[in-house]
């Protein structure tokens, strides 16, 4: 009989007729009538805290994790529990990668600080076929930059034009790299 009043009692809230204020737990689980679980909010081993909603089967469906460290992750997943669409936040600002279940493609768009400045200060567009090939465009104050890169990301061609307005075009073919840059 105890038991069942301290339950009752944790459930509500309330200890000797106080607000009780606090209900702390390393996570919860929220079950449909089934009881197929449709929600986790849990801490795991590395500290990051997480919200993991379900479908009816179970599944993770939508992730919303905050890091030990402050990096933060929204991520809308596959039924087969692949990540979709990833939104995240970290030292060099914010991210949003697109791209199928299967990682054959990506979109990956960045705009952060790589000075670690608080102001972001560079913006980042990867197209990525999921073959080691990549196309990447990218702008910071005053220059623009585009990169073909191939497996291991050597850059094999580079088109920039700098500050100064003066472009320059780069091509390599993993053994020697030319330059092309206009008087």
């Amino acid at each position: 009989m105890t038991i069942a009043l301290l339950l009752l009692a944790w459930s509500t809230g309330r200890v000797d007729g106080r607000d009780a204020g606090v209900t702390k737990a390393r996570e919860f689980v929220l079950v449909d009538a089934r009881g197929a679980t449709r929600a986790r909010w849990f801490v795991d081993e590395e500290g990051a805290a997480t919200l993991s909603i379900r479908d009816t089967r179970s599944n993770p469906i939508l992730t919303v994790s905050v890091e030990p460290h402050g990096h933060a992750r929204v991520a809308l997943l596959d039924p087969s529990g692949n990540d979709r669409l990833v939104l995240g936040l970290d030292n060099h600002g914010p991210s949003l990668r697109m791209g199928p279940s299967d990682e054959s493609v990506a979109i990956e768009l960045a705009c952060g600080s790589e000075t670690g400045s608080k102001k972001a200060d560079s913006l980042l567009l990867r197209l990525d076929d999921g073959r080691g090939v990549s196309q990447e465009l990218g702008f910071k104050p005053g220059q623009s930059t585009f990169h073909s890169l191939m497996s291991g990301k050597k850059r094999r061609i580079s088109l920039t034009v700098d500050r100064k307005k003066v472009p320059r075009v780069e091509v390599a073919d993993g053994r020697s790299t030319g330059e092309l840059v206009p008087k």
